[in-house]
């Protein structure tokens, strides 16, 4: 029975987080291509808290993991055409199997 009001209670609750969610994508004209920033100048980004480890071996919150990704580099990345790329890696393949 505590159940029904509770949700019913939550439901305005969604919407309302849902039409402040969404964004035209006029909003987002001002923002420059990763391309266009000039070497030296500085990046801003904001997260919805402070990452909780800085080692990619033991993020577990993807807070931590969005820091770690930008501190430590990986074998491999997706371009922007989400093909994989070597970052680190000069070379490799795939065995057999996967």
């Amino acid at each position: 029975m505590t159940r029904k009001p509770l949700a019913l209670a939550l439901i305005p609750l969604l919407a309302l987080a849902s039409a402040c969610s969404r964004r035209s994508q006029a909003d987002y004209d001002h923002v420059p291509d990763a391309a266009v920033v000039a070497d030296g100048d500085a990046k801003v980004d904001a997260e919805g808290g402070d990452a909780s480890v800085l080692n990619p071996l033991l993020d577990s919150d993807s807070v931590s993991s969005d820091v770690d990704g930008m501190i430590f580099n990986g074998l491999v990345r997706y371009n922007p055409k989400l093909q994989l790329e070597g970052e680190l890696a000069k070379d490799w393949k795939v065995e057999q199997g996967g």
